[in-house]
Order: C-alpha cells, then sequence, then structure tokens
C-alpha cells in the first residue's frame, strides 16, 4: 500500500518550476486516476496556506494572530509584528535553555524538543502561540548559536523571495491550466473532426504558447525549415527550434517543453517523445542557426 503523498513547499520559483515534472510524476504513482487539473489544484491549495485571501493572490500575511490570553484580545499589526512574534519565541527559548543547560537545539527542526514549552499558552508570558501560525513561518527562522548561547533570527531575505516567487508560482499554474484546457479541446477537435484551418498571420493565435507574433514564425520555418515527417531528423529540428523560439529575447514560445510537445503532437497529429537539449541539436555544420536568422529576418519584413 503506496503512501500518501504530500506535496513539499519551494521556497523559490526555479526550484518550484524545475520539479514540477518529477513532482507530478510521483503524484499520479500514487493516485494512478488523478488527472494534472487535480494535481494542480493541490498544489494551489497547498501554496495557499499563506494568503490572507487567495482570491487576492498579492497579499501575503506578513504578521501572525497572537492571542493575549489573560483579556482573551487579539494583538496584531502594531502591536505584535512578526519581528515581535520571533522575540516572543526567542524569550521563552532563552528561558528553556536557562533551566535545561544541556538541552542543544541546532536548527529549526529540533525545535520540536520542546515545542510544547515554546507554543501555546505559557507561564512565562501572556501570549498564545499556535502551532499552525508557527509552522507557516517555521522555514524561515534559523537557529544561531554562539558558545550554547541560541538565539532564534527571522530571515526576512528568505522569506520576501518566498513571497515573490508564490506569487509567480500561481501565475505559472494559471498558464498550465490555460494551455491543459486547451489541450483537451484541441482534442476534442480532432475527435470530432471538425478542426478549422489554422489561420495564418494571426498574432494572438495559439499565445497560451507564443508571444510576439511567434506562430507566424513558427509557422514559416515549419513549412520552410523543419524536416517533413518519418524523415530522419525532423525532432532534432523541432528541438533546436524550440529552444532558439523559447530563449530568444523579446520571447517567442514561453511555455515549457512538455506542454509544447504535447500542442505539437496534438495540433500537427504527431507523436515524439521529448524535446532535446539544445546542445544535443545544434549541428555541425550550423544550418540551423542561420535558418533560424533568416526566418527572423523574414518575419521582420512580414510582421
Amino acid at each position: 500500500m503506496k503512501n500518501h503523498y504530500q506535496i513539499p513547499i519551494y521556497h523559490s520559483y526555479t526550484e518550484f518550476e524545475s520539479n514540477y515534472d518529477s513532482d507530478f510524476k510521483k503524484w499520479l504513482d500514487v493516485y494512478p486516476d488523478g488527472r494534472e487539473f487535480d494535481f494542480i489544484a493541490e498544489v494551489e491549495r497547498k501554496y495557499s496556506f499563506f494568503f490572507t485571501d487567495i482570491h487576492e493572490r498579492v497579499s501575503f500575511i506578513d504578521y501572525i494572530f497572537v492571542h493575549c490570553y489573560k483579556d482573551t484580545k487579539y494583538l496584531y499589526s502594531k502591536n505584535l509584528e512578526m519581528k515581535d512574534w520571533v522575540s516572543v519565541l526567542n524569550f521563552r527559548l532563552k528561558d528553556f535553555i536557562k533551566n535545561n543547560p544541556k538541552t542543544i537545539i541546532n536548527n529549526i527542526s529540533e525545535l520540536s524538543k520542546i515545542e510544547d514549552y515554546i507554543l501555546g499558552k505559557n507561564k512565562i508570558d501572556e501570549y498564545d502561540i499556535e502551532y499552525n501560525d508557527f509552522n507557516k513561518y517555521k522555514e524561515f527562522i534559523e537557529v544561531q548559536n554562539n558558545e550554547s548561547n541560541f538565539s532564534l533570527v527571522f530571515n526576512y531575505v528568505k522569506f520576501r523571495n518566498f513571497e515573490l516567487s508564490v506569487n509567480r508560482i500561481f501565475e505559472w499554474l494559471n498558464k498550465e491550466k490555460d494551455a491543459l484546457n486547451s489541450k483537451i479541446e484541441f482534442s476534442k477537435q480532432k475527435q470530432n473532426n471538425t478542426s478549422q484551418p489554422i489561420v495564418k498571420d494571426h498574432q494572438n493565435q495559439h499565445n497560451h504558447i507564443f508571444a510576439n507574433n511567434g506562430f507566424k514564425l513558427f509557422e514559416y520555418i515549419l513549412e520552410n525549415h523543419i524536416k517533413a515527417k518519418e524523415v530522419i531528423g525532423r525532432y532534432a529540428d523541432i528541438s533546436f527550434y524550440y529552444w532558439k523560439l523559447y530563449n530568444h529575447e523579446p520571447q517567442y514560445i514561453h511555455q515549457r517543453p512538455e506542454v509544447f510537445r504535447n500542442w505539437f503532437c496534438t495540433l500537427y497529429s504527431d507523436d515524439f517523445d521529448k524535446i532535446k537539449a539544445l546542445n544535443e541539436v545544434v549541428g555541425k555544420k550550423g544550418d540551423r542557426e542561420k535558418h533560424f536568422l533568416t526566418s527572423l529576418e523574414w518575419l521582420k519584413h512580414n510582421p
């Protein structure tokens, strides 16, 4: 029996994006009947834990509610911001160490040793810090040990980067859902044999994959510089031009390789395993590079 899959929280957008495919495969291994839409929904729920309101994906909680159990009022913002919250924990930690000098705390995970003491209601102060609030921010707290003089420090730089990253993560997930919806629509059209002819010279055509008139440029390259089906080198051509369009400034393709591959195979009734790395398909003669440059010139004169 397989264990429940815990979706990881990444503290940088780059780390999230590079691990997305492998995390989805691990999740699918546990839940084989799941869809990518289901996986995305679980990822969104995981990260929305950090928002005051999931529908306002710009506002992070930069303080926590600390319950003052003597008069049962909530103190927040001006009275107890996050710095003060960490100070409360610091005060409790130092008090515990003073009374238990043999205790060693090397990192934040080891605070679980004294969790009952530093969280919740405490005899040495009037505050009630809930575990859920502590758990939300504990990855940004660092333990400093100066000759057994332990203290907690909140890493504001790491938190700020995480704050920026999560906004980008939600934007990326929205694009992924758009791409999945487009793939479903293409599949329906293919099954019903009602696919409309591709509209050429349309700047916004397939803009869930392309930008800056990229589809028009790709179609030109496909018709003039990519080998026909069943001809050796076709998929190396596709991989090369994918990376050139993706890495170009301005960017002509803005989707990751697997999304582009799925889109291409569905629209053009083709099938291949993956987009190869650029260094695998550059070619010794440099013909592909020359063709790409001439294609860019063509687009300039045919906007």
